[in-house]
């Protein structure tokens, strides 16, 4: 990745970079890439909603076939398969602050 950031291309491909990071350190890389590529594409996969936060546009793909595609408001808004992944990490997110004592 610092090799990609140093070589100043337009087009920055990174395949679920952030997996083994928790959300708070995957927030920090993803504010200094943009911070450091202002004017480069970010394409890249994940499985970690949160790691779509900054997304200006999502692309749903389920056996090689696009199922559902648009900005992260539209999806969280429209039924279907991103709309249940939010659900289950809202959920998981008030199962955690449970256990803690906490609320978000």
């Amino acid at each position: 990745m610092a090799r990609a950031l140093l070589g100043d291309p337009p087009l920055l491909i990174l395949d679920d970079p952030f997996s083994h990071l928790d959300e708070e350190t995957e927030a920090e890389i993803l504010e200094e890439i943009l911070r450091v590529r202002p004017d480069a594409t970010v394409l890249f996969t994940t499985h970690r909603i949160s790691s779509l936060r900054r997304a200006q546009r999502i692309v749903v793909l389920m056996d090689g076939r696009v199922v559902q595609d648009g900005t992260p408001e539209q999806l969280r808004n429209t039924p279907g398969y991103f709309q249940r992944l939010c659900r289950q990490e809202e959920l998981a997110w008030q199962a955690e602050d449970l256990i803690r004592g906490e609320t978000r």
